[in-house]
């Protein structure tokens, strides 16, 4: 082999994963919908493609092929193995192969990447100079983030210019920011005794400070987790007379934890530093995560419902206590910890390969650290094992899965470097298998081509992705742009853009249910003429007719157990009543398919029977908006659409009980107060009379049914809106015509 070319390329491949250190905390582009985590994701295969690449070079030039050989491989094949299946046996194929639309991690492209990355990486020959650069690369980025999202926190953003939301951070979220704080935090204290310097000594623990303040500040769990774990092992790995400059090391930031505590606690500064509003990451709670998990993986015992389908998962398995939360009408994607998500989409296979691939991570750290003879090979070690530990609290995503990433394959190269102890690098050298014996036949041009044949895979994956990632960033750049072409009023841009995203990416529902939205909007912009041209009356039968067959693409094909698409479905064919004679069937039989899918969400209650009251089917309309009621007790809507069913029905005793809860759920002498007291006053009263001193019953009052905890709490609610319908677009003029 020759040594220099080889030394070469992993000099290369050393400087760049330096390089994608120091920006994966900070990178962005304002280009896409998700500025933050999707372009990640992008930056994450990007340099994967680019160390595939490197490899095959390096393979053709120094004609060496090498492999690793490690106890961690049974567990990222297996889990591999299951990702796959349970990918191709997933009720949402598109999501678990290429990620949910907004949660791109975990999916089987995701896990595949970051595999691919991990084995590219530690196949390369690095110092422990350079694994000590890549992480202070890491900590600088870390560092960074830090300063902007402690910025960020008392609204002084950065980010301003983008018009992104209060509380952006460069991480993509308050978790990720806390747990790379709690990265720097216990890598600054593990590599402290080694510095000799006072400058760096001194911004060392600057940096500790900083962190330790952004800790105590976003009091995110994971976080304090991985600084709990990393925290007891730095004290073990490190020697007695060392322990004393660790604790030197982190004293300044301690005290500085200590202030900032008391001042969060301290009625003259809490308001200042206790921020309850600002933005953290939005994820199901514990209990409502394992009431899903648990009811997923008993329905798909085996292997789960797939990758990154949780979402669908929650809207058919959330409990009903949610219905008493201010997040009530969300349908969440992520569970509260990764535990829980790799139940419900992974199944039984995916907890043993989850409880596989931890054993085997936490068990190959605790080797290296018992194994090494440095502090630097324990250290990086340490980091890969608090790492892990945080998926009990946190669930996965782009940023974090890259760090475990990175711990994980520098804990292998030092390993490797380790003389071998646990893990090994074995090379296929032809010189090797050309010393065959003399009775097994061998072909000498076969052989002496043997790298070519090893690096043509290696090339062809590498080319592969690439043009899958072009496709895929492509389609959501235009997608991205259509957004910005409609916040531009440039519809023309936006329908042309929309066109190009389906174009790039056909499996994507989200692109076709955008689309339909706008052939809708269009329709309703050209409908408001007072006499549309013909030409304007086909261009608006036109844009009816692809509003409609996208979104039935999108729920009968693509997506087809999302009630998101049903739900625009029945939005879609509720503003055809005028003039599709079979709207109303479709529009019920929509709404009735995403209840199937969300059975307790209470608002797709309240819109059917908002159409139900539109065709003066009363009863109907009232049963639907008792089911609503009774789903979430403190739904305002709900009780004033009941009260006018039941006048309607001439139930005007139960009306004005309805009435009356009502006037209790929204806020005195506002709007919508008033407007409830003059529907009771309006109330006929020879129906009403003897029920003026009618008591509510005690359920009635007690319209919030306690969470899991028998905790209460007081929800916010939205306007009150009659039962009857007011499309939102015009469209008498077009010939009436059937949708199916």
């Amino acid at each position: 082999m020759n040594e220099r070319p080889a030394k070469l390329f992993d000099k290369l491949i050393t400087s760049v994963t330096s390089f994608v250190a120091l920006m994966m905390p900070l990178f962005f582009l304002p280009i896409t919908s998700d500025y933050f985590e999707y372009n990640k994701q992008a930056l994450l295969i990007s340099f994967t493609l680019f160390l595939l690449f490197v490899t095959a070079f390096k393979i053709l030039y120094t004609k060496n092929v090498n492999f690793i050989k490690s106890s961690l491989n049974p567990a990222i094949l297996f889990f591999i193995v299951v990702f796959a299946l349970a990918s191709f046996f997933s009720i949402s194929k598109t999501a678990s192969i290429y990620g949910n639309y907004g949660r791109w991690f975990p999916s089987l492209l995701g896990i595949l990447v970051t595999a691919l990355c991990y084995y590219a990486l530690v196949l390369t020959d690095m110092t422990k100079q350079e694994v000590v650069q890549i992480l202070i690369f890491l900590l600088i980025g870390t560092t960074i983030s830090t300063l902007t999202a402690l910025l960020a926190y008392f609204d002084l953003n950065v980010l301003t210019s983008l018009r992104v939301p209060y509380g952006t951070q460069f991480a993509g979220s308050t978790s990720n920011s806390a747990i790379l704080a709690a990265f720097a935090v216990v890598f600054s204290a593990g590599i402290y005794p080694s510095i000799k310097l006072l400058p760096i000594k001194l911004l060392t623990m600057l940096t500790i400070a900083v962190n330790l303040a952004l800790l105590v500040l976003f009091n995110i769990l994971s976080a304090w987790a991985f600084l709990a774990v990393g925290s007891l092992l730095i004290l073990l790995i490190t020697s007695r007379a060392k322990t004393k400059m660790v604790f030197k090391a982190v004293l300044p930031g301690t005290l500085v934890a200590i202030v900032l505590t008391i001042g969060m606690m301290s009625p003259n500064t809490k308001e200042l530093l206790a921020k309850p509003d600002f933005p953290k990451d939005l994820k199901s709670d514990g209990m409502s995560s394992w009431v899903v998990a648990s009811k997923t993986i008993t329905d798909f015992p085996v292997l789960g419902t797939g990758p990154a389908t949780y979402n669908l998962n929650y809207t058919r398995y959330r409990p009903v206590y949610i219905n008493n939360t201010n997040l009530w009408n969300i349908r969440m994607d992520k569970p509260y910890n990764e535990v829980y998500n790799l139940m419900a989409t992974l199944g039984i296979a995916g907890v043993i390969a989850f409880i596989f691939i931890a054993q085997r991570t936490i068990k190959a750290g605790t080797e290296s650290i018992l194994a090494a003879n440095e502090n630097t090979e324990k250290l990086v070690a340490t980091l890969m094992i608090a790492m892990a530990i945080t998926y009990v609290f946190t669930y996965a995503n782009i940023l974090n899965s890259f760090m475990l990433m990175l711990f994980t394959a520098l804990t292998t190269i030092m390993a490797v470097k380790n003389s071998g102890v646990i893990t090994q690098i074995i090379e296929l050298k032809i010189a090797a298998i050309q010393k065959a014996p003399k009775n097994v036949g061998t072909n000498t041009g076969l052989l002496k081509s043997f790298h070519v044949f090893a690096a043509i895979p290696v090339l062809a994956v590498a080319l592969l992705g690439s043009i899958l990632f072009y496709r895929a960033y492509a389609a959501e750049y235009y997608f991205a742009g259509s957004i910005k072409a409609f916040a531009q009023g440039d519809g023309v841009k936006m329908y042309l853009y929309q066109q190009k995203a389906i174009s790039y990416a056909p499996t994507r529902a989200e692109y076709r249910n955008a689309y339909a939205q706008t052939n809708m909007l269009i329709a309703q912009n050209m409908s408001a003429q007072e006499e549309p041209t013909e030409e304007e009356s086909s261009i608006i039968q036109n844009a009816i007719t692809e509003a409609v067959n996208q979104v039935k693409t999108s729920t009968e094909v693509l997506d087809p157990l999302n009630a998101n698409s049903w739900e625009l479905r029945a939005t879609i064919f509720k503003q055809l009543l005028s003039v599709a004679k079979d709207a109303d069937t479709l529009t019920i039989q929509a709404y009735e398919n995403a209840i199937r899918l969300d059975p307790n969400s209470p608002r797709l209650r309240l819109d059917l029977g908002n159409v139900y009251f539109s065709q003066e089917k009363y009863l109907e309309a009232a049963n639907l908006f008792r089911q609503a009621a009774n789903l979430k007790g403190d739904y305002a809507n709900a009780h004033y659409n009941l009260a006018q069913a039941l006048e309607k029905i001439e139930k005007y005793d139960l009306a004005k009980t309805e009435y009356e809860i009502t006037k209790r759920l929204v806020q005195p002498d506002s709007e919508d107060y008033n407007m409830v007291v003059a529907a009771i006053e309006a109330l006929p009263e020879p129906q009403v009379a003897g029920t003026s001193d009618e008591k509510p019953t005690v359920e009635e009052l007690t319209t919030q049914e306690p969470g899991p905890n028998n905790e209460t709490q007081v929800t916010l609610q939205e306007p009150l809106k009659d039962p009857v319908l007011d499309p939102s677009i015009e469209l008498d003029k077009v010939p009436t015509t059937e949708t199916n």
